[in-house]
């Protein structure tokens, strides 16, 4: 119960927040549809977010000399504690910080290209205080965040009784860049390929150390004048990882994205992120179940070629798998 009212209160406050601003610009109604773009996100464990799985990008294609440049800040909180039997251990105590910089343009004949470039920091963070009054707040448990440092960072993975990675340290730099091509299959059907490259430090959990090639396809469908729906379905091929431990071949991910046309300049929106687990056979939670994230949230059209989302990250259905707060700030403009 105090789970869902954390999130209730979450999400009021976000909303709220872009409310405030819709009342306050104006939008041509001809930009509107921009407003259906799915949340730019995927799972924000350290250990899963290296490896290159393929996120909801767009509804639509970009048409020939269009193009699209955003800027987007997260924020992830982790804090995860296991250990098996078999003498493997994980702790997972810190937070992701992430400036992804992206652009897009429309080559015409339904294809588009782009690129992703984000810059990371794996630090002790400052979100440990505020989550654990708002646990108290709430009477839920704390799982041992209170227990232990506060904003410390401790990524370390044990197996069986060998350490195989540890991180105390804070860790900045540039992550792994992705290029991505996007091509309209028909109304509402858009196939996408893209491969991450291995620019980003592997021993900072900046990135993989590996070239990780992805395929998804998006569907969109109106379902009425306020709502908009669309899925998508990914698979990636992994190459190896910085930790060293046994990956699976390929990743698959699947997203569902739920878009509440408030008004013209105003939508709510609810979408859930999956993905399958990138490693083998690891008695461990977070390596043991798939990934999920729910994200919730809203856009608002600022200018005719402007807009800005604002969402949280709750982990579900699997607590472990994924950070247990987040949150992303994102500008973006179009220009045509």
């Amino acid at each position: 119960m105090g789970s869902e009212k954390l999130k209730v209160r979450a999400t009021v406050f976000g909303l709220c927040v872009l409310a405030s601003v819709a009342l306050f610009v104006q939008v041509n109604r001809s930009h509107a549809d921009e407003l259906n773009e799915p949340f730019s996100v995927t799972n924000q464990n350290p250990f899963f977010r290296i490896f290159g799985l393929p996120r909801h990008r767009s509804s639509e294609v970009l048409s020939v000399g269009e193009s699209e440049s955003k800027i987007g800040y997260s924020v992830s909180s982790n804090y995860e504690f296991d250990v098996s039997s078999s003498k493997n251990l994980i702790a997972i105590d810190g937070e992701t910080e992430t400036l992804t910089l992206s652009y897009r343009r429309g080559l015409g004949n339904g294809w588009e290209a782009g690129m992703v470039l984000p810059l990371v920091k794996q630090s002790g963070g400052y979100l440990d205080r505020t989550i654990i009054k708002w646990h108290d707040w709430f009477g839920m448990p704390q799982g041992g965040r209170d227990q232990g440092p506060i904003d410390a960072l401790n990524y370390r993975l044990d197996i069986g009784g060998i350490n195989r990675f540890s991180l105390s340290e804070r860790a900045s730099g540039v992550g792994d860049v992705v290029l991505f091509a996007g091509k309209s299959l028909s109304s509402g059907v858009n196939l996408r390929s893209e491969i991450k490259l291995p620019s980003g430090n592997e021993a900072g959990l900046l990135g993989s150390g590996g070239t990780d090639v992805g395929l998804s396809i998006d569907y969109t469908r109106d379902i009425s004048s306020r709502l908009v729906w669309s899925t998508m379905v990914s698979f990636t091929h992994l190459s190896s990882g910085a930790v060293g431990l046994d990956q699976e071949r390929f990743v698959a991910a699947l997203g569902s994205h739920l878009v509440y046309r408030v008004k013209p300049r105003l939508s709510l929106k609810l979408q859930w992120d999956l993905n399958s687990r990138p490693y083998k056979s690891v008695s461990l939670g977070p390596f043991a179940k798939p990934g999920g994230v729910l994200s919730f949230g809203g856009t608002v059209r600022l200018t005719d070629q402007d807009r800005i989302d604002l969402f949280f990250m709750e982990n579900l259905p699997h607590n472990e798998t994924a950070p247990d707060f987040g949150f992303k700030l994102e500008f973006a403009r179009r220009i045509k």
